[in-house]
């Protein structure tokens, strides 16, 4: 599972100050501590930044006012590029679902456990510590909170593990959209967590349990009704 892609900053044309940025996050507690200061990117027309268009942002906010946006693709790729450029393994995980917005996640291996990184409008759906034995362990530590604003649990499969090596370099530093790398992951062999006929022995979240989830996220009026 190794990467495919020479770590070799130079070959990215990165600046110095751009290279010291990304090596500032050099492991994911890091990576997600980045995340987390870092405003959520939910606009209504959809856009990917580049890792370093994500970092250019961030470095021009530290001489004005405001910060970057990530939404959660957005943000596994920029950590995928900075464990990259410090020498660790990571990969992109597309979580399925049904009724509700599919989630990516940077999946990484600590000490032969799995743990993920991860950017989310719901801080749920972040990261998950690297205490699983298995990917499939650590997809099935988000089911519980993984609801649409129904109460009704979504998530139904996983992808295999993805590396963003295979597809060269330049994607990291182009100024255009890279949102055609989510269309790599939905070609990816997907893995069921269970079959079909269990989905009726879901239990619908709690209202508590669905505050807690969205506390913070603007909801439709019904749900809140219902509070």
């Amino acid at each position: 599972m190794s990467s495919n892609l020479i770590r070799r900053p130079d070959l990215l044309g990165l600046t110095r100050e751009e290279e010291e940025f990304f090596r500032q996050y050099d492991d994911p507690f890091k990576v997600q501590d980045f995340l987390d200061s870092v405003e959520y990117n939910g606009g209504e027309v959809y856009t990917c930044k580049s890792p370093l268009t994500i970092t250019k942002l961030a470095l021009d906010a530290q001489h004005a006012s405001g910060l970057p946006t990530a939404h959660c693709f957005e943000g596994a790729l920029w950590g995928w590029t900075s464990l990259w450029l410090a020498g660790r393994e990571s990969w992109l995980v597309n979580l399925a679902v049904e009724n509700d917005g599919e989630h990516v996640i940077l999946a990484y291996k600590d000490c032969e456990y799995w743990g993920s990184v991860s950017q989310s409008v719901t801080g749920v759906l972040r990261d998950h510590d690297p205490i699983c034995k298995s990917l499939r362990e650590l997809v099935l530590t988000y089911h519980r909170v993984y609801t649409n604003t129904n109460g009704e649990k979504s998530l139904r499969a996983y992808s295999t593990l993805y590396d963003p090596s295979v597809l060269g370099h330049s994607w990291i530093t182009t100024p255009e959209q890279v949102g055609w790398i989510g269309d790599e992951l939905d070609k990816l062999p997907h893995q069921p967590l269970f079959p079909p006929e269990r989905k009726k022995r879901l239990r619908k979240a709690s209202k508590k349990l669905l505050a807690s989830i969205y506390n913070g996220v603007p909801l439709p009026n019904k749900l809140k009704n219902d509070k």
